[in-house]
């Protein structure tokens, strides 16, 4: 313990605390649902492993809703195309605590990756400028936003700061324990995100460039070498399993194709190297750069400038690679590499102050006011924005399982049922299959802090199940189509279950006029959440138009025509 503390603890307190205003701040924006495909990729999964250990669903009907994520395997089970390793850690607490408080998972892991840069910039900085990394990722609107969606990049950040911690450590002294926490935390790494595995080489040769002849190097070694092998072996008998070949990935089963070649790379890298500095890093991109540049040449820093560099490098060209075009959110897949670029920056900020005391505390301090003056407006729009999507998505939620019993067949949108999905309390459909043109519901258009359309927050279409149910209702008329869809329907509710659609009064009228005789849309209650933020919030309220929330996506054009809960019978 004392050697934890330092010779100061108010070095290590002051951090700490620092550190949990960010979480409390954090907390302020949480909202428990999720609001993106990919979120509900990693909750619905998560879901299967707390109540089936499994990663696969098998749909009941042709009907039932799948997010775009989910694709039909050899076996003639759906998997998602994301690696399981998030939603293994997020089955955890939704088994223990059920699946809107097991959403905290991410801020949860964003504060310890934070007490994770603090305890690797005590080795690397000493305990004076500890803080100045913290500090940097603190304001960062990346790292802040994402600690929100419920991907997976806040958990990589964890995953890789926590193995170079536990690398540094093994280096220094070597013990089979924290082997053992390094291995399995490098090899969680690409069991969480599959290109991830790009930092792995980094991570190997560091901890190789301390190797002693001492027996208890070797040991350690090996016990990390052992816990790393552990989940990917078991993420490539998950892919042997869902794809017929342990090396192939979701992804490559759903796009097909190069996922990664030069001429993305080519494509996409004005785009990349422009949004470094403007939306991910901030200034700590550019002299991050130079800073790992400098520790690479100067044979003190060397071995650790060599880490950095080996694990942003790779990445970075990887993901510029990717075929997939840069959009506002694409600094998403970079955001690890941001701490990186925080600690180089603390550690070139360190060799200042050395050399000249005054002028390396002044460079600091301007440092860390210009990335709170860039990165704090960005944060408290990009979360304020994310929250007005998902809080209203949380009270339909709340409100739906207060009325609509477990089990019971449930028609919705498409933003909803990505989230109902993931709580897995009835049997979901998405109401786009068959709803009228003429009182249609508006698509969503969430927007990034910018303005900008958010491609990666567009809700998801159903996932097309290949039966000949389906094909069916294509150029059908839509009285004929309806009629096919009850037909369907009634057969998957049987005699026992109850059958609710989420709506609007117009769509309910639209509806019922088009259903087949003795059959009903009762309504049995309105879903209009309150919607409302606490006073605090008006600071971060914005000039520019705000996107709609859910209540404005469901309404007609004609008027206030909140969504509602009909029952349907027959």
């Amino acid at each position: 313990m004392p050697c934890l503390l330092g010779q100061r603890p108010l070095y290590l307190f002051g951090p700490i605390l620092l550190i949990a205003t960010h979480f409390v701040f954090l907390a302020c924006f949480f909202s428990s649902a999720v609001s993106t495909p990919d979120a509900n990729s990693y909750l619905t999964q998560a879901r299967t492993l707390a109540h089936s250990a499994t990663t696969s669903v098998a749909p009941e009907s042709p009907l039932q809703y799948l997010g775009p994520h989910y694709a039909a395997s050899p076996n003639g089970r759906y998997y998602c195309a994301h690696p399981p390793g998030l939603s293994a850690m997020l089955a955890i607490p939704y088994r223990l605590l059920g699946p809107e408080r097991a959403l905290f998972l991410n801020p949860f892991l964003c504060a310890l990756s934070l007490v994770g840069l603090l305890l690797l910039g005590r080795r690397w900085l000493g305990e004076k400028l500890a803080i100045v990394p913290v500090a940097l990722m603190i304001v960062n609107p990346f790292f802040n936003e994402h600690a929100h969606f419920a991907d997976a990049h806040a958990a990589v950040c964890f995953l890789l700061i926590w193995s170079m911690r536990c690398l540094e450590r093994l280096a220094n002294a070597p013990s089979i324990v924290i082997g053992l926490a390094a291995g399995f935390l490098a090899g969680m790494l690409p069991a969480v995100r599959y290109a991830e595995a790009a930092y792995l080489p980094a991570l190997v040769c560091f901890s190789l460039s301390r190797l002693r002849e001492d027996r208890s190097d070797r040991k350690a070694l090996w016990a990390a070498a052992a816990a790393a092998a552990a989940p990917i072996a078991a993420l490539g008998a998950r892919n042997q399993l869902a794809y017929g070949a342990f090396w192939r990935t979701g992804y490559a089963a759903a796009e097909g194709g190069a996922l990664f070649s030069a001429e993305a790379f080519l494509r996409n890298a004005p785009s990349f190297l422009a949004q470094l500095p403007s939306r991910g890093a901030g200034f700590t991109f550019p002299l991050g750069v130079a800073a790992i540049a400098w520790m690479c040449a100067r044979r003190q820093t060397r071995r650790r400038g060599l880490l950095l560099a080996g694990i942003a490098a790779p990445s970075t060209i990887l993901y510029i690679s990717y075929y997939w075009p840069p959009d506002p959110q694409s600094m998403r897949f970079l955001l690890p590499t941001f701490f990186l670029y925080a600690l180089a920056s603390a550690r070139l900020l360190r060799a200042a102050a050395r050399s000249v005391p005054l002028n390396g505390r002044v460079a600091a301090a301007a440092l860390l006011i210009l990335q709170a003056l860039w990165g704090l407006p960005m944060s408290l729009r990009a979360m304020d924005m994310l929250q007005r999507q998902t809080l209203p998505i949380a009270q339909l939620s709340d409100g739906l399982a207060d009325r609509v019993p477990r089990g019971s067949l449930l028609i919705v949108p498409g933003i909803l049922a990505q989230n109902l999905d993931g709580i897995g309390r009835w049997r979901l459909i998405d109401s786009a299959l068959v709803e009228p043109r003429s009182a249609r519901l508006p698509a969503p258009a969430p927007m990034n802090p910018d303005g900008e359309n958010e491609s990666d927050l567009v809700p998801p279409t159903p996932t097309p199940l290949s039966t000949p149910r389906l094909d069916r209702y294509a150029g059908l008329p839509e009285r004929q189509r309806l009629a096919a869809f009850s037909a369907d329907v009634w057969e998957w509710a049987g005699r026992a279950r109850k059958v609710y659609w989420v709506t609007t009064h117009a769509e309910r009228e639209a509806l019922q006029a088009l259903l087949p005789r003795g059959q009903t849309l009762h309504v049995v209650a309105r879903l209009d959440p309150a919607g409302s933020f606490p006073a605090w919030r008006r600071f971060t309220r914005r000039t520019r138009p705000e996107p709609p929330n859910l209540v404005e996506l469901m309404r007609e054009s004609r008027g206030e025509d909140v969504p509602i809960l009909a029952e349907w019978t027959r």
